[in-house]
Order: structure tokens, then C-alpha cells, then sequence
């Protein structure tokens, strides 16, 4: 790949991530909306049966992608060509392959563990979804590898689109988790179709045993590490569901997606991170600082809308959610689970830089250490606290066992690349976590709160910032009128 300078992938990564902005916005609100709508409808039982089912699903297609979109993202020029065929042909094999193999084990396991037959029912129909979402990945890597944000958000936000206009009449006709399941293929099939249109990317065969050997070489040991940490999602399904029941899982899965719509802009600047750090990868420098700055940003994202969700959900979620729901179970789990969107924030972006360091067998340690210990506290809190508390144990033990993981990922990344600078994101994380129990507690931690923000650290980043973004938006129409400075396009080399 042809380097680029960096003024250009600045602007290139600033444009990526307004995109991504505005769909996680417009994903925020049709969410909403969801929330109103099927939520309120199908109740805690039904969602709590299809997010099990779900979060298996998610983790069976990480388990077959193997991260090779980060392979096929971070490859040169002179052979993408290539390895965007092979890539699709060996998803091909392997999807078919794993869902022959997830409807055989769906069909056994949902009768001697679960014991409950719709959750095996609805999990046989999502598991053959797998073959076409696996094949999917090829087209869209294809996209954000040339940043073109841009299409990937118009298909994607087209795809939740889809899922309500399906799922909501279907809930109202009274077909419960059969009509989120309705949802889910309608938002698949336009998310296959519209990365397939959008990228114009045509399959031919190639296959090349060495090259598949090194591609595979890099995306197990980058992908190993995630199916580690992800295995996480498949606990509300073997854990929570046979030990506390479905409405838990619901209530789980509820506070789960509260935390997953309010780390919008969060996510934006994570999903930049591996093509633009991709490109600064051997500046070790750039790489800190690109850390440093990233933690903080990425924190003060998500915690300034947690902060105002805990502060107006007792007068929205009741409304919102209605009387099928209890608000305090849901505001509790959530403000635990946020603990650990917390530590995942921080870990997360040292976790990138990792794996483009190709340290993947620290992060293979470090999830081996955070899912080890997970199952080990969610298994033993479950079972052991009263029937009410339960919910309460399991929530929290996601984060505690993201403690000695984080500790791993901050012992490799100083030996790696540097040591990274945590007050400010201490001081942050915090007065946050103050603000966002305070409803729920008391008044006065919003004064416990104050000094973490305003002290001189806190300040100087922020003017820091500030700064940095109106010298950018001085600098940026000369760099539009310089054709030497932009982004050489790579699709035709790609075709």
C-alpha cells in the first residue's frame, strides 16, 4: 500500500469516523424506537430467548471469520487482489462446514443443557444465516480498507431499518421471539445484499495453499485471542439461562444493549483505529501518542452518555419500556456492565495496537486470563447469591474479570511499545463512575465527582484538543486543492 501523508489520513480518519458517527446516531435512535416498540412488546422472556440464541451466533461467526478482515484490511496493494478471492472461497468452505455442524450440536445441546425447546428452535433457524454472513466479510473489508465509510454506514443503517419495519408488525401480530427472529433475517439479507452492491467486488477463483498458510497464520493468532474474550457471549446462554432462567437473560441483554447504543461515537473511533493505526504501526511514537489521546477520547465518549442516561432513566425507561419491566433491575445491571465498558475502553486500545504488532499471544494470555476468570466468578456468583441477586452477581462479574486482563495488556503494550499515560484516564473514569451512580445512591456524589474533572490535567487536554481541531480545519481546503496530498484510491488495482 502506498503510504500516505499524514495530513491526508487525518483527514481521511476524521471523515471516517463523522460516518460512523452518524450511523451509530441514526442506529441510537431507530434503537429507541426498537426499544419502544418490540422490547415493550415481546417482553423479558422472548428477548431474553433470542439474545441467547443470538450471542451464541455472533460468537460462532467470529469463530469462522478468524479475524481475517484485519488480514485483508491491513494488505498491500500488490496482492489484494488475491487475497480478496482466496479470503472469500476459504469463508465459503467454512461457512457451510460450521453450519452443518452449529444445527447438529444446536439441535442436542438445546435439549440436555438448556432444556428449553424454542431456544433450540430459534437457534437451528439463525445458525443458517451463517454461510451468507461469513462470505460478507470480504466485501466489507474491501470498503474499510480504503476508508469508504460512507457506503459502509448507508448499508448498515439500511439493514437496522429492515429489521424494525419487519420485526415490529410481526411482535404486534403477537409472534413474539419468532417476530425478532423475522427482524434479524430481513436486516441480514439487505446487510449481505448492500455490501455486495456498494464494495462492486466480483469473486474468481484462486487458490493458493502457501498464501492461504499465511493468512491463516496471522488471522488465528490475531483471531484466537477475540474467540478467548468473546466467549463471554455465549455465558448468558450456559451459565445465566439454565441457572437464573430467561427473564435474567432478558434483563442481561437489556442493560447490555442500553450500554452498546450509548458507546456510539466510542465505537466510531474504535472502528478507525486498526486502518488508520495500520499505517503508523512502525512509529512507535505516534503509535503512544495515538494511545494516550485515544483512551481519553474514547472514555469521555462513552461515559458522558452513560452519565446522562442513569440521570434521566427513572422518568424515560418506565415509559419506555412499560409495565413488563422492572426499571430498577435494568438501571442496576447497567450501571455494572458500564463498570466494565469502562475497563474494556482502556484495554481496547492498546489491544489494537497489539495486534498490529502482531503481539497476538499476549492477547491470547491476557483473554485466556479475563475468560477464565469470568466463568469461573459468573458461574460461582450465580449459584451461590439468593434468587433476587443473581442477575446482580453475574453483571458483576464482567468486570472483574476484565481487572487481570487490563493488567496483562498494560504489562505487553510497555514492553511492546511503550508505557502508557493513565491520569487522565483515571481521573475520567472516576468522577464518572460517581456521576452515574449518584441517581441511584445519592445527590452528593455529583460533588465527589467535580474535582476529577476540574483539576489542571483535565483542562489542558481539553484545550489541547480544541486546538488541534480548528488547526486542522485551517489547514484542511489546502490540502482538498492539492492532489499530491489525497488519498490515492486503490479499487482499480483491486479489480
Amino acid at each position: 500500500m502506498r503510504s500516505s501523508p499524514p495530513s491526508s489520513l487525518r483527514k481521511q480518519a476524521l471523515e471516517g469516523g463523522i460516518y460512523l458517527t452518524v450511523r451509530r446516531s441514526v442506529g441510537l435512535a431507530l434503537g429507541l424506537v426498537g426499544l419502544l416498540f418490540l422490547t415493550r412488546i415481546v417482553g423479558p422472556s422472548a428477548y431474553g430467548i433470542y439474545n441467547s440464541a443470538l450471542g451464541l451466533l455472533s460468537y460462532l461467526l467470529a469463530l469462522g471469520q478468524m479475524g481475517i478482515n484485519v488480514y485483508l484490511i491491513r494488505s498491500q496493494e500488490a496482492e489484494s487482489h488475491r487475497l480478496f478471492h482466496l479470503a472469500f472461497w476459504w469463508l465459503s468452505l467454512i461457512g457451510c462446514a460450521l453450519a452443518l455442524i452449529i444445527v447438529g450440536f444446536a439441535a442436542i445441546g438445546g435439549h440436555v443443557w438448556v432444556k428449553d425447546g424454542e431456544f433450540t428452535r430459534v437457534m437451528l433457524s439463525l445458525s443458517l444465516s451463517i454461510p451468507f454472513l461469513m462470505v460478507s466479510v470480504v466485501p466489507q473489508a474491501y470498503l474499510e480498507r480504503d476508508l469508504d465509510y460512507k457506503k459502509v454506514t448507508t448499508v448498515e443503517i439500511a439493514s437496522q431499518i429492515c429489521y424494525y419495519l419487519v420485526a415490529i408488525p410481526l411482535a404486534w401480530l403477537g409472534l413474539g421471539v419468532w417476530a425478532l427472529v423475522g427482524g434479524f433475517w430481513a436486516s441480514q439479507v439487505m446487510l449481505v445484499g448492500g455490501f455486495w452492491l456498494a464494495a462492486r467486488y466480483r469473486p474468481a477463483w484462486y487458490w493458493n495453499p502457501s498464501l492461504l498458510k499465511d493468512m491463516l497464520h496471522y488471522s488465528f493468532g490475531q483471531a484466537l485471542a477475540g474467540w478467548l474474550y468473546y466467549l463471554r457471549d455465549v455465558a448468558p446462554s450456559i451459565v445465566l439461562l439454565p441457572l437464573s432462567g430467561k427473564e435474567a437473560v432478558g434483563y442481561y441483554a437489556l442493560a447490555m444493549r442500553f450500554v452498546g447504543m450509548l458507546t456510539f461515537v466510542s465505537d466510531a473511533i474504535g472502528r478507525l483505529s486498526v486502518p488508520a493505526l495500520a499505517r503508523i504501526q512502525h512509529d512507535h511514537s505516534r503509535l503512544l501518542r495515538s494511545v494516550n489521546e485515544g483512551m481519553a477520547i474514547r472514555l469521555l465518549s462513552i461515559c458522558t452518555f452513560f452519565a446522562l442516561f442513569t440521570i434521566v432513566s427513572p422518568w424515560i425507561l418506565p415509559r419506555m419500556l412499560g409495565s413488563q419491566w422492572d426499571v430498577g433491575i435494568v438501571v442496576w445491571v447497567f450501571l455494572l456492565v458500564a463498570i466494565h465498558a469502562f475497563l474494556v475502553t482502556v484495554a481496547g486500545v492498546m489491544a489494537s495496537v497489539l495486534h498490529l504488532v502482531r503481539r497476538n499471544r499476549a492477547m491470547i494470555v491476557a483473554n485466556v486470563a479475563y475468560i477464565t476468570t469470568f466463568f469461573g466468578v459468573s458461574t460461582l456468583l450465580t449459584w451461590l447469591l439468593p434468587a433476587p441477586y443473581k442477575l446482580y452477581g453475574y453483571a458483576s462479574a464482567t468486570w472483574i474479570a476484565n481487572i487481570p486482563n487490563l493488567w496483562i495488556i498494560d504489562r505487553n503494550f510497555r514492553l511492546a511499545v511503550g508505557a502508557p499515560n493513565y491520569r487522565l484516564t483515571s481521573l475520567w473514569a472516576v468522577g464518572f463512575v460517581a456521576i452515574m451512580f449518584a441517581p441511584v445512591v445519592g445527590w452528593w456524589l455529583y460533588l465527589v465527582a467535580l474535582p476529577f474533572f476540574a483539576n489542571r490535567i483535565s483542562i489542558e487536554a481539553i484545550r489541547m484538543w480544541v486546538r488541534q481541531i480548528r488547526e486542522l480545519r485551517r489547514a484542511q481546503p489546502k490540502q482538498d486543492d492539492s492532489p499530491a496530498e489525497r488519498m490515492p484510491s486503490e479499487r482499480s488495482d483491486m479489480l
